[in-house]
This record gives C-alpha cells, structure tokens and sequence, in this order.
C-alpha cells in the first residue's frame, strides 16, 4: 500500500448503500494537514435520481470526520438533558454526617 499524501486522498462508490437511507454515494479518505478524515460524498441531482431536474446540472455534497471517530452506520443521537448535580449538603439540612456513611 502506497504512503498517504498530504492535502490528498481516495474515494470509491458506496456498496454498502441501503435504500431508502440517507447514505453516501461515494466514500473515501483523505490527509489534511498531516490529519487523516473519513470523507462521505453524495451525488445530488443525478440523472438517476427520481427527483432529478434536468435543467440543472448535477452537484456533489461532502462531509468529513476524523479517523479516529468510529466508521459506521450512523445512529441517532439521543439527547439526553441530565439534571444538575444537587447542591453539597449544608450544616443544617439533613445531609450525610461526617461520620456516618448513611443519610440522616
């Protein structure tokens, strides 16, 4: 395997496409500035696609992620809104004692 350049890289068509997905036509890597990325490629407006518009002409969209994320199908991201940390216990409030492992 040949040594990777810098501000360079590869792509290939995505066999791995599922249908009806939002997945990438095309998928690859490159090196940026001694930084390697997974880079996602898709075709849109092609002659192919159901919705194509044949007055305009085909264009690529690309996204890029470190190489040290993952390579996988992406999963949804949950957002999980965690409650704030209670407040330290007071002197006064009926919180753990100094000296005993148990709530009072």
């Amino acid at each position: 395997m040949s040594e990777k350049r810098d501000n360079s890289g590869s792509s290939f068509p995505n066999d791995r496409r599922r249908e009806g997905k939002n997945d990438p036509n095309i998928t690859g890597s490159v090196m940026i500035d001694g930084e390697e990325y997974w880079m996602d490629t898709w075709v849109k407006n092609h002659p192919k696609q159901p919705n194509h518009d044949p007055s305009k002409k085909t264009w690529y969209s690309h996204s890029f992620r470190k190489k040290d994320s993952q390579r996988q199908a992406r999963q949804p991201q949950q957002r999980r809104q965690s409650a704030p940390p209670p407040p330290p216990p007071s002197d006064n409030d009926g919180g753990l004692h100094p000296d005993e492992q148990t709530w009072q």
